[in-house]
């Protein structure tokens, strides 16, 4: 545990105990996400899944969960960017491409982060500005040079700011469009 203040603690989660704890970080999920445009909250069997589809790519230590007087608050997980492999060896598995990919995730690079939240109740104390900065540490340190974030609303002001302060970029938009079907 990496203690930040009185109250704000950063856990690593166990990915052993991965299926414990799925409703934890589920519940954070569903409550950070629940305003965002089109969200649909995760059932425990969808959640469980994909903590199943990602576990064996996972590292622990960028699987993070913010606790607020013990209480998990946040959630910040980020998996190696294993797409970078998969275009090396140009999508194929086979005779040998599982075997480069294996080998070059210990010198991977870059990661992606696929998710983080805050509950709604416990914005605007700085915790999202913690787990990215305890995140950037941490893969510093595991010799990361980028991550690629999933996502991020172009209205989603709270996480769009510390991340234009740690200058962090846009490199893609994505945009929906409407027009009524006759």
């Amino acid at each position: 545990k990496q203690r930040h203040g009185k109250r704000l603690q950063i856990k690593t989660l166990s990915l052993q105990r991965l299926e414990e704890e799925a409703d934890v970080l589920r519940g954070i999920y569903n409550d950070a996400w629940c305003e965002n445009w089109g969200f649909v909250p995760m059932t425990r069997r969808e959640f469980l899944h994909m903590a199943r589809e990602l576990k064996p790519i996972a590292d622990p230590d960028f699987v993070l969960v913010a606790e607020w007087d013990e209480t998990p608050v946040g959630l910040f997980i980020c998996i190696p960017d294993v797409y970078v492999l998969i275009r090396a060896v140009h999508g194929r598995l086979w005779p040998f491409g599982w075997w480069k990919i294996l080998r070059g995730l210990r010198r991977l690079q870059r990661g992606r982060v696929i998710t983080m939240g805050i509950r709604r109740r416990y914005r605007r104390h700085g915790i999202e500005v913690i787990l990215i900065t305890e995140f950037i540490e941490r893969a510093l340190r595991k010799g990361y040079r980028e991550a690629e974030l999933s996502w991020v609303l172009e209205t989603n002001t709270l996480m769009n700011r510390p991340l234009e302060k740690l200058n962090a970029r846009r490199t893609k938009v994505y945009r929906i469009y409407e027009r009524p079907l006759r």
